[in-house]
């Protein structure tokens, strides 16, 4: 794949993912008081000024939150599923239906 080519498809991805990193911006304060873990803030850089490291640097980032956040919420669920069902099973064993 040329080098040309390559360039052509970061951008693409860059400008597509450009939406995700805007709403930070959007929001602002709001975010930075609520993420101070957020690394697109801790860069203190304009999304125009970042470059394709850095991007796919936060890209990264940001797909790690989302997966770990779907594992803890997929977790829970399965823990409160479970609490549940083992009440039934006890109500079941005593008799009480």
């Amino acid at each position: 794949m040329s080098v040309h080519r390559l360039c052509k498809i970061s951008q693409a991805i860059k400008s597509n993912a450009l939406i995700s990193l805007a709403t930070v911006l959007f929001w602002g304060k709001e975010h930075k008081s609520h993420s101070s873990s957020c690394h697109f803030i801790a860069l203190k850089k304009k999304v125009e000024d970042l470059t394709t490291e850095e991007f796919f640097k936060l890209q990264k980032e940001r797909h790690k939150f989302i997966i770990n956040k779907a594992g803890n919420e997929a977790i829970a669920k399965f823990e409160e599923a479970a609490k549940l069902r083992r009440v039934e099973i006890f109500k079941t064993a005593m008799g009480e239906e």
